[in-house]
């Protein structure tokens, strides 16, 4: 080999062998029977270099993410100072709809069969409204109702319900409600939290009166109330004042105050003693209530849990007792005053199972009214009328129940009497259906006396927004 080729491997082999020194790099272990060559020295300066080096790599990332961190802090800091843009969109759409008033459309068809035409001889003279004129036996589009309510400012809201039936468009109850009022603060204090009703409204004679017929618990009103207010109860235009008083020993107390027309919107469906007596003066009620519940009593899940019935004391339990005071008048010969007055109680009490998935509700109501009608002759004729009814829910969307009916009918001598039973089923919250059968009595001097049956299938739907619950629904589905 020449010098000079055997100079250039050996600077070659000792370039190799110090890169390995540097990166601290033993040769592998060699097979057996071969030497093994070892560097000791080198290795453990050069593994404490590598080291050094990957502990400041990775301080170097430690700070560079925290000033990452800080650094999106800042520009969130920066956008939320910053002044917003009006939004577009669904948020300009949230705020439009927030104007539109909610829409809800609910129709109440009818099938009924009957032989109270045929029993009392007279068709078209009964005193019964849901019996109708002529033969009774047929299905019938009771009412298709719309009703839009509305918030009109931060002070009140409103409400229209137009009634679309056979013989036109009928405009049922439009009122505004000021629940507050922007010069609060110089009313004296017992009058600022006074509600304030103002337009045509369902007078306050309790919850069957404040009620349409296609959300009563029967497909008719109770026959006191068909007789002393007319088919579709009191419904005037005027002015209506509420409020909830203190509380005493548990019980709150709320009085209304209403005044209204004392001519009725329709004359001739409207029955006495407020139709003779209310043509020339207005109308005015005094309605009192008192309303207290009761939550189960302690340690009532232990003892449900032992028996099938809860008892009493270990359900959610409510009373409502009211009394109503209604008066009105006309003007008689010689410019004197005939005075027509209608005292009333109503009572509803209802009880409800506390378990979540026990659906077991009982409700107990009464109402009963007194009249007193002068007469121009001189003297006064008196009337009286009641009605109790009984339901009970048995399971999540059945509802079933007993009404018992008894009333004089004012300025005819004769009285009627009426029981009845009805089954509900509510399919959903915004569809039901009912059967009802009623027996029906009727004895009166000068008009049809007999006795009649007669039974209903009711079907009630809406759709639009949520309608407003039954007065009876104490718990949702």
């Amino acid at each position: 080999m020449r010098p000079g080729r055997l100079r250039r491997y050996t600077r070659a082999f000792g370039c190799l062998l110090a890169f390995g020194l540097a990166c601290g790099v033993a040769f592998p272990e060699q097979p057996q029977g071969r030497t093994r060559v070892e560097l000791v020295g080198i290795a453990p300066i050069a593994s404490s270099a590598a080291q050094g080096a990957s502990g400041a790599q990775e301080s170097q990332q430690e700070q560079l993410e925290q000033e990452i961190e800080r650094l999106l802090q800042q520009a969130e800091t920066q956008r939320q100072q910053a002044p917003q843009a009006p939004e577009l969109g669904a948020g300009l759409g949230a705020r439009l709809s927030a104007l539109n008033p909610n829409i809800t459309v609910i129709g109440d068809v009818l099938g009924q069969i009957s032989s109270a035409p045929d029993a009392f001889d007279v068709p078209g003279k009964l005193l019964h409204a849901d019996l109708g004129e002529g033969d009774p036996d047929d299905f019938r589009v009771r009412a298709v109702e719309l009703l839009a309510t509305a918030a009109v400012d931060p002070f009140a809201d409103a409400l229209l319900k137009l009634d679309f039936g056979a013989e036109g468009v009928e405009v049922e109850e439009a009122y505004i409600l000021f629940h507050d009022y922007p010069f609060r603060d110089r009313l004296p204090e017992a009058l600022r939290d006074v509600h304030t009703k103002v337009g045509l409204f369902r007078m306050n004679l309790g919850p069957v009166n404040l009620t349409d017929e296609h959300d009563l618990p029967t497909v008719d009103r109770p026959f006191v109330q068909q007789r002393f207010f007319g088919s579709e109860g009191l419904i005037r235009p005027g002015l209506s004042f509420s409020k909830l008083l203190t509380e005493r020993g548990g019980w709150t107390p709320e009085l209304t105050v209403e005044f209204v027309n004392g001519q009725p919107l329709d004359m001739e469906e409207e029955e006495p003693p407020l139709t003779v007596n209310g043509i020339d003066r207005p109308l005015g009620l005094v309605h009192v209530k008192v309303f207290r519940e009761w939550d189960p009593a302690v340690g009532w899940e232990s003892r449900v849990g032992q028996t099938r019935w809860p008892a009493y004391g270990d359900g959610y339990r409510t009373l409502d007792v009211g009394f109503s005071f209604v008066a009105t008048g006309s003007r008689a010969e010689g410019d004197s005053t005939l005075y027509s007055v209608i005292q009333g109680i109503d009572v509803m009490w209802t009880w409800m199972d506390p378990r979540p998935d026990i659906y077991s509700e009982w409700m107990i109501q009464f109402e009963g009214y007194v009249s007193e009608l002068e007469h121009p002759q001189g003297g006064s004729r008196g009337d009286l009328g009641a009605y109790l009814l009984y339901q009970y829910r048995w399971a999540r969307q059945w509802y079933g129940g007993l009404r018992f009916d008894a009333t004089e009918v004012p300025l005819i001598d004769g009285y009627q009497l009426a029981a009845t039973a009805y089954v509900t089923y509510f399919l959903t919250e915004f569809n039901r259906i009912r059967l009802q059968y009623q027996w029906l009595r009727q004895n009166l001097e000068d008009g049809p006396s007999g006795t009649a049956h007669s039974g209903w299938v009711q079907f009630v739907f809406a759709y639009g927004a949520h309608p407003p619950e039954p007065y009876y629904i104490r718990q949702r589905f």
